[in-house]
């Protein structure tokens, strides 16, 4: 039943994605791929999306993933300074989704452009394995039990914007930042994470439950990767 609406949400919202079964890391997945364009070529709409992002006010999101300024937005769009005279293109990805049995979140690579930690190197936002750093699961944004694969991509499309301007601001010799409130460094998160939050390691459990235990040094990483099979994602 749930794959069912799983099918039906995707073939609504990414009607061009095809799926296939897969192993991925060892572990029965359905495989999602397809093309993304955040931006379009309208200059003046790509400026107030990225004014939008850095304030962390709402955005559209189209069928597909494309984003839009919603026409309703009355919001004053004034670009911070190290923003300002940023060249961004209208760029596709193809990228590729593990979609693995909930709670955990599904796994994000961009193959094309390929987007890895040694093609940018320095990301704020990439694993060590390639995979995307797509949403900040404490923030509550997806819930693996109530939430779908197509309720998961538009934060993919926002991800791929803000990636699109930090290599933008990096390429204008500028101090890049992932525009927007950032997540916090991985080493506070045992002093900032209740235990019934969700992990930031995207596995759906409790962090009390996950990661909580070995950031304390209550128990050792072997023990939890047996347990979760994602220590060392990020």
């Amino acid at each position: 039943m749930r794959w069912a609406r799983e099918v039906a949400a995707m073939a609504i919202s990414y009607p061009t994605w095809p799926f296939r079964p897969a192993i991925y890391d060892g572990i029965p997945v359905q495989v999602w791929e397809g093309l993304v364009t955040p931006f379009s070529d309208d200059r003046a709409e790509v400026l107030s999306i990225i004014a939008d992002l850095d304030a962390a006010r709402d955005i559209a999101i189209e069928r597909g993933g494309a984003l839009r300024h919603p026409k309703s937005c009355e919001a004053k769009h004034t670009l911070k300074d190290d923003l300002e005279g940023l060249m961004i293109q209208p760029l596709t990805y193809y990228m590729v989704v593990y979609q693995l049995e909930p709670p955990a979140h599904p796994r994000v690579k961009v193959v094309l452009p390929e987007i890895s930690p040694l093609s940018f190197q320095g990301h704020p936002h990439l694993y060590f394995n390639g995979e995307i750093c797509t949403l900040f699961p404490p923030d509550g944004g997806w819930d693996g039990h109530r939430s779908s694969l197509a309720d998961f991509l538009p934060h993919a499309s926002v991800w791929l914007a803000k990636h699109q301007v930090w290599v933008a601001m990096r390429a204008s010799s500028r101090h890049p930042r992932f525009i927007g409130r950032d997540d916090a460094p991985h080493g506070a998160y045992a002093d900032i994470l209740a235990p019934d939050a969700q992990c930031w390691c995207g596995s759906g459990q409790r962090y009390g439950r996950c990661h909580r235990p070995i950031e304390r040094g209550e128990i050792g990483q072997s023990s939890r990767r047996r347990k979760t099979g994602v220590v060392g994602r990020r």
